[in-house]
């Protein structure tokens, strides 16, 4: 045992210097406590700032905290308290002449406004005395009220505000002085702060909210690049592990990469030696997530044989030095003695989960054992919440070993014990938990209802391997957790495996709920890329305030929904009190549904993945038309077909992994690729496969999907790469293509383009929202055409200047141009045959030097491209796209159409630099109101184009078609067509685009489709895929083009 004054010495060399003194009632502060909302209505917490390191001894209740507000989107730093001899240091000049104030329940102090230099961002300075000791805080002036909350819990112990709490400042911020003009005006919005994302970002992983995780921890990397290189490096970790928990590999095995680069480039520390075994540790956690066991237990015993130094990285104890109840602040163990116990722990239990994944029983138990025994020791030193996702995961551990040992009844009473103690319930000592709490202890907040969600689910998995049980009560305790799931306000980004047993079980069951409840669970399988998707394009729309504070209120209103369920179901028979909690819970979902009514009329609708109601869906649905959802759960793929009044669900034959790999054989067939030789070629279609793998994704649901005029395709997995047009539904046409001697002519194959009129959707909620809100003003002017991006100059003066690609991404604009000119533009001759054969001719267009990001972006902004109700680009497309050796370009490129590029005017700011990118955040800043956006570019949905290809060292990419798509459908496109591979430049394209705009007179976006497709499959020399195959609707393709005739040709 290390001496209690060693302790202390420890403690200050790792964390810094004593912020607020040790006797004030700071020293019992949380690590994150509500403030209320601030003057926007944002929620805004305090956080525990570890970052303020300096000399001396100090505690985790001696150090300061940050204020951060924020809703959908990321929270950014509004203010920050701190104390003692680490106050931050704000000149005279950046500020406003001092005013003495009065601070209710503290007292007076001096306020003025100033140019903050740790946020960049205009805030209102507070000094003031206390107890002897000088306070600093300073904050935004929307969230002074929330500071002035935090200084009052800090320094007289008043109760935190709850998380709706509304504080009123007693500071009248009109009455200050101004900032002086010389101070200039900052940022603007504070950035996000490493040590406030560490905090979260556990915070979220631990809750098993990853997607949220993940974004807000790769959103923090690209704004720390002044942050110390070790905080970079954790940075880098626990995004590693965030995205590899949504399945997102190979990013973070690159987040591993870096971040041991980093660590490796630090000086010889503690700190190091510490982050070094906290990497291994994440690196075994990846493997498991890659199913590979072995090459988890190789970096654990990795990280045992260099574990001279435990883990003493500033995140975990942050999350661990507190006190287990006030007033012993001063009695904890030390720091490095707890971050090794929790490396310990969590290194045991990743050990575990690979020994038992290999079958090895005995070994597993003797991991878990390990494990337990560390966080019992932990939990005799912090807060519960602070490792109660840990004891749950060793308890579910627990429940997993029992069950692999037959023990079903054991296994269930294990999960039990983990959502006891996620529900943060009082374990009692009687209980056959691994953990038990004493009656006194303070128990904290419940975990997040993903991960109680998640829980129970493999507990009704076990409930279903015991014999003879209830199948009603098992479906009800099923439907129970799917139901948290479908309330939560994100997606995790991946199916938990449990889940296929309950979609066996609807199978399997006769009961005429079943579809309902086997769409509605289909719904909760959420796919990492397009969670992040949704995820981002929320926080853009969110811009707007009305919609960010209904956003925010849903998702307030669904967690009191999922809170009150929890209370009536454990509540016992006859308790007088579920009268009065039914009736709270009848009144938070009348107040959700109208939240979300107000939501339909608002751009969320298009990039909101919440579930719909299967009696909701048939009601936008046309007469004939079937809708189609797939969803991989477990490895297996399953499905529902849903048209008129029938649903069928099933299972397909084939794994998910054998379906996936039809559809790239399929799909590598259907493009053409480079000959060193002859450059160009296509290969013979892979017709076989093409009707194997439409037999796999329709299963016994064929006849339905077939009987349908208009087919609704939902992808999962490499099928949102494969346009359904080019599978094959009849088999005697296959078996007469394979007799036949010419392969390359395939006007008898029975595509499924032949008969049916086409269309993908992003999300059952997508379509039932775009189709629910028809109505509204029409555009007045028919077609704009967008396209032909200059070539970008050779400008000598301006080759050095830096570009900003995206949030993360800075080149010379020499190399960018070098780039940018190594694709030849597409011509504008298409949009002149567009708009001829739409019947308007001399259309306006906006090409060449005229057709930039910036020159878009104001033209939508003043209102010019709402006009129209078709807009056609011809462009090249780029998806996300990497930028290896490029050491400020670390987030890659974003997804993007090509513009003009411009040369970067000396000193011009960021927003009105032509790029050469109409990125994925400008598209979804637009505001269009069309009917049809038409993106004739190389692989808008799936490829990219040569330059960038070869940049990326790959000539085809294929991430899934929802990037650009899903962001013009949240601009207020009501249907897009896309491309899924690289067109030809040819007589044919031009052939198929005229044919479609030609019928798009007088039918729909999908039928237009479909005909000028089958004008190009009755030709042989051009009925392979490749030559009309590409292109797909995205959104509503029932929708005609034009919905009213517009006056003129919109000039």
């Amino acid at each position: 045992m290390i001496p209690k004054a060693r302790r202390s010495i420890l403690l200050g060399a790792l964390l810094g210097g004593a912020l607020i003194p040790a006797a004030a009632p700071a020293a019992t502060l949380p690590e994150v406590l509500p403030l209320g909302r601030d003057a926007n209505g944002e929620r805004c917490t305090a956080a525990r700032n570890w970052q303020q390191l300096t000399a001396g001894i100090g505690f985790a209740g001696d150090q300061g905290h940050s204020v951060t507000c924020g809703g959908v989107a990321a929270a950014r730093a509004q203010g920050y308290l701190d104390g003692g001899d680490a106050i931050t240091r704000v000149e005279d000049a950046a500020c406003g002449a001092a005013t003495t104030v009065t601070l209710a329940g503290l007292g007076t102090a001096t306020a003025r406004q100033c140019l903050d230099p740790r946020l960049g961002i205009a805030v209102v300075d507070l000094n003031l005395e206390h107890r002897g000791k000088r306070i600093h805080a300073a904050a935004a002036a929307t969230a002074l009220a929330p500071l002035e909350a935090l200084l009052r819990v800090a320094l007289v112990g008043e109760t935190a505000p709850g998380t709706d709490a509304r504080p009123t400042p007693s500071i009248d911020v009109a009455k200050l002085a101004p900032v002086p003009v010389s101070a200039g005006t900052g940022s603007g919005d504070g950035g996000l702060r490493p040590e406030v994302a560490l905090v979260q970002g556990l915070t979220l992983i631990h809750a098993g909210r990853h997607v949220e995780a993940s974004r807000l921890l790769n959103d923090a990397i690209s704004e720390s690049a002044s942050a110390p290189v070790l905080v970079q490096a954790e940075l880098r970790l626990n995004a590693g592990l965030a995205d590899s928990n949504i399945r997102q590999f190979d990013a973070a095995r690159g987040h591993f990469a870096l971040a041991k680069v980093l660590i490796a480039g630090a000086p010889p520390s503690d700190a190091r030696a510490n982050l070094e075994q906290q990497a291994s540790v994440y690196t075994a956690l990846d493997a498991l997530n890659r199913q590979r066991p072995r090459e988890a237990l190789s970096a654990l015993d990795s990280a045992a044989a260099g574990s001279g130094a435990p883990l003493t990285d500033p995140t975990t104890l942050s999350q661990l030095n507190q006190p287990a109840r006030r007033g012993v602040a001063t009695d904890v163990a030390s720091s490095i003695q707890l971050a090794g116990l929790l490396i310990e722990a969590r290194g045991q239990w990743a050990r575990s989960l690979a020994r038992l994944s290999l079958g090895e029983l005995a070994p597993a138990r003797a991991a878990l054992a390990a494990g337990a025994d560390a966080t019992r020791q932990l939990q005799r030193s912090v807060r519960p919440e602070a490792i109660g996702w840990l004891r749950a995961g060793l308890e579910r551990q627990q429940g997993r070993i029992l069950a692999r040992g037959g023990d079903i009844d054991g296994a269930v009473a294990a999960f039990d014990c983990a959502i006891i103690t996620l529900q943060a319930g009082r374990v009692p000592a009687s209980a056959r938990c691994l953990f038990t709490d004493a009656p006194d202890r303070d128990l904290g907040r419940p975990a997040g209802p993903t991960v109680i969600a998640e829980t129970q689910l493999e507990r009704a998995a076990l409930q279903a391997r015991r014999p003879g049980g209830d199948r009603s009560a098992l479906l009800k305790e099923y439907g129970a957790a799917i139901d948290t799931l479908a309330a939560e306000s994100s997606s995790s980004g991946s199916a938990p495996p449990a889940l296929a047993g309950y979609l066996d079980l609807l199978i399997a069951t006769a009961a005429p709920e079943a579809p309902d409840a086997f769409f509605r669970a289909l719904q909760t399988v959420g796919e990492p890329a397009v969670a992040r998707e949704f995820a981002r394009l929320q926080s853009v729309v969110a811009s707007d305030a009305s919609v960010r504070s209904d956003l925010r209120d849903r998702d307030e209103l669904e967690r009191e929904v999922i809170r009150l369920r929890y209370q009536i179901n454990a509540a016992a028979p006859g308790d007088p009190a579920i009268a009065a909690l039914e009736a709270q819970r009848t009144a938070a979902e009348a107040a959700r549904t109208a939240v979300n009514t107000r939501l339909l009329g608002s751009r969320i609708g298009a990039v909101d993945d919440k579930p719909v109601e299967m009696a909701r869906l048939r009601q936008v649905l046309r007469p004939g038309e079937a809708y189609l959802k797939l969803a991989e759960v477990g490895g297996s793929l399953y499905g529902i077909a849903i048209a008129g009044d029938t649903a069928r669900m099933f299972k397909s034959a084939l794994p998910a992994s054998e379906v996936n790999a039809l559809a790239q054989r399929v799909l590598a067939t259907a493009r053409s690729y480079d000959d060193p030789v002859r450059g160009r070629r296509v290969r013979a279609f892979a017709v076989a496969d093409a009707a194997r793998l439409f037999d796999a994704i329709t299963g016994p649901a064929r006849d339905l999907v077939l009987g349908a005029q208009a087919l609704v395709f939902d992808p999962v997995g490499d099928l949102r790469n494969l346009p359904m047009a080019i599978l094959v539904t009849d088999p005697a046409s296959v078996t007469a293509y394979a007799a036949s001697k010419k392969k390359f002519d395939y006007t008898g194959i029975a595509f499924l383009a032949s008969r049916s009129q086409l269309s993908t959707a992003l999300s059952p909620r997508s379509l039932v929202v775009t189709r629910e809100r028809q109505g509204g003003e029409i555009a007045p002017k028919p077609f704009l055409g967008l396209g032909e991006n200059a070539r970008a100059t050779d400008d000598s003066a301006a080759a050095d200047r830096t570009v900003q690609l995206g949030q993360s991404c800075r080149v010379r604009y020499g190399e960018w141009a070098t780039i940018q000119n190594g694709n030849d533009p597409i011509s504008a001759r298409e949009l002149t045959i567009a708009a001829d054969a739409l019947g308007v001719p001399g259309a306006p267009s906006i090409t060449g030097p005229a057709f930039t990001d910036v020159a878009l972006l104001r033209a939508a902004a003043a209102g010019e491209l709402a006009q129209y109700q078709v807009l056609h680009f011809a462009t090249h497309g780029l998806p996300a796209t990497p930028f290896p050796g490029h050491p400020d370009c670390a987030g890659g490129l974003p997804p993007a159409l090509v513009t003009t590029l411009l040369p970067p005017p000396a000193g011009g700011a960021a927003g009105e630099i032509a790029d050469g990118l109409l990125s994925f955040d400008d598209v979804a800043r637009l505001r269009l109101n069309a009917n049809l956006v038409f993106l004739s570019a190389c692989e808008t949905a799936a490829g990219i184009s040569t330059a960038q290809g070869r940049l990326a060292g790959q000539e085809d990419s294929s991430p899934s078609l929802d990037g650009l798509v899903r962001a013009f459908l949240a601009a207020n496109a009501r249907s897009v067509v896309a491309t899924a591979w690289r067109v030809p430049d040819s007589k044919e394209t031009n052939d198929l685009i005229g044919a479609f705009y030609r019928s798009g007179r007088s039918n729909g976006i999908a039928d237009s489709l479909a005909i000028a497709q089958r004008t190009i499959i009755a030709q042989p020399n051009f009925s392979h895929p490749y030559f009309w195959g590409a292109f797909f609707v995205v959104g509503d393709g029932a929708r005609p083009l034009l919905t009213a005739a517009p006056t003129g040709a919109g000039r």
